[in-house]
C-alpha cells in the first residue's frame, strides 16, 4: 500500500505515519515550508516533501500516484479572530478542493479526509453519522464546506472519499497546551493546575486508535462517499479521567477542581456511535482511557 499523507507532521500525522509504516505500507508527508518536523524526527521519518504553495501538491501527486490521500492538514482555531478567517478558509476548504483536483488529474482515485466531532455542535445526545449538523465553530463550518466539496469530486468524478470525524483524541506528542498533556505535565511536575468544575462528559480516544481507523479507510474497498465516527462510544468526565492519574502516577496530585469557570460554549456532553465504523471498517478502539493515559504518563516522565 502507497500512501500520501498531508499534515504528516501534525499530532495524528505523525501517529498514521508511524503505524502506517508498522504495517510495511510505502508512505510519502506532505507539509507547508518552513513547518515543525520534530514529531516525524522522533519518530525516525523523513520521506517527507514541503510545499510552498497549495498548486505544489499537484507536482507531487502526479509523481508519487499513491494508492489513496489521507488529507489531515489544516489550520486549527477554536477561538478565531478576523485575521483567522481567512487562514481557516483557506487550509480548510481552499487546500481541500485543490487536493481532489490534483487526485482527479493524477489519476489518484481514494480519499480519507480528517472532519471533526465538532461538526454536531454540542447538544446532549449520542451521535451518528446521520444526524444533522450544527457547526460548534468556525473551524467545524468549514469542515463541513469542505466535505460538500469533497461529495461533489466524488459525484461529479468518480473518487471514493471516507471522511473520519474524530471525537476528543488524547495522546503524547500533542500541544503540550492542550488539556490533557497539560495535566499530565503538570501532574508529574507537582504544579498546582486550575481546572473547571470537571463535570463535562466526554467521548475521548487514544491517538493510536484514531490512526488506526484513518489507515483502515484507506483500505476499505468503499465506493461513494463515507463518514464515519472515531471514539470509543462512551463518555468518561474530567474528574474521572483526574482520578485515573492519580493512581497511575500513585499519589494526590494538585489538581483544583472549580477554580476556572465553564466557558460560554463549553461542551459538556458529546459521545459518538462507532457502530458503523465497527461494521464497515472492521475497526474498534484498542485503547481505553486509562491504557492511553499510562502511556502518556510514560511518555511524559521521560519528556518533561
Amino acid at each position: 500500500m502507497k500512501i500520501l499523507i498531508t499534515g504528516a507532521n501534525g499530532f495524528i500525522g505523525s501517529f498514521v505515519v508511524e503505524k502506517a509504516l508498522g504495517r510495511g505500507w510505502e508512505v510519502l508527508g506532505v507539509v507547508r515550508k518552513d513547518s515543525d518536523l520534530w514529531r516525524l524526527q522522533e519518530i525516525g521519518f523523513s520521506e517527507v516533501r514541503a510545499i510552498n504553495r497549495y498548486s505544489e501538491i499537484l507536482e507531487v501527486m502526479c509523481d508519487y500516484k499513491p494508492d489513496a490521500v489521507i488529507h489531515l492538514a489544516a489550520y486549527v482555531k477554536k477561538h478565531h479572530v478576523f485575521d483567522d478567517a481567512y487562514i481557516l478558509s483557506d487550509s480548510i476548504v481552499s487546500y481541500t478542493t485543490v487536493v481532489l483536483d490534483a487526485m482527479r488529474e493524477c489519476g489518484v482515485n481514494k480519499l480519507v479526509y480528517a472532519g471533526t466531532s465538532f461538526e454536531y455542535g454540542r447538544d446532549k445526545e449520542l451521535h451518528a453519522i446521520s444526524d444533522s449538523l450544527r457547526p460548534y465553530d468556525l473551524y467545524a463550518a468549514l469542515k463541513v464546506a469542505a466535505e460538500d466539496v469533497i461529495r461533489y469530486y466524488v459525484d461529479t468524478y468518480s473518487l471514493d472519499a471516507v471522511v473520519i470525524r474524530p471525537f476528543f483524541v488524547f495522546g503524547y506528542r500533542d500541544n503540550p497546551n492542550k488539556l490533557i498533556p497539560y495535566m499530565v505535565r503538570k501532574a508529574l511536575k507537582g504544579e498546582e493546575v486550575d481546572l473547571t468544575g470537571g463535570e463535562q462528559e466526554l467521548d475521548y480516544i487514544y491517538v493510536k486508535d484514531v490512526a488506526d481507523i484513518f489507515l483502515n479507510a484507506a483500505i476499505a474497498d468503499l465506493r461513494g462517499f463515507w463518514v464515519f465516527n472515531a471514539g470509543r462510544g462512551e463518555t468518561i468526565t474530567l474528574r474521572d479521567m483526574g482520578r485515573i492519574l492519580e493512581e497511575i502516577i500513585g499519589k494526590t496530585l494538585p489538581f483544583r477542581w472549580g477554580k476556572r469557570p465553564y466557558g460560554d460554549k463549553e461542551i459538556m456532553y458529546l459521545k459518538a456511535d462507532i457502530t458503523a465504523a465497527v461494521n464497515y471498517l472492521k475497526w474498534r478502539p484498542s485503547f481505553d482511557v486509562r491504557s492511553g493515559l499510562e502511556e502518556v504518563v510514560a511518555y511524559y516522565r521521560d519528556n518533561l
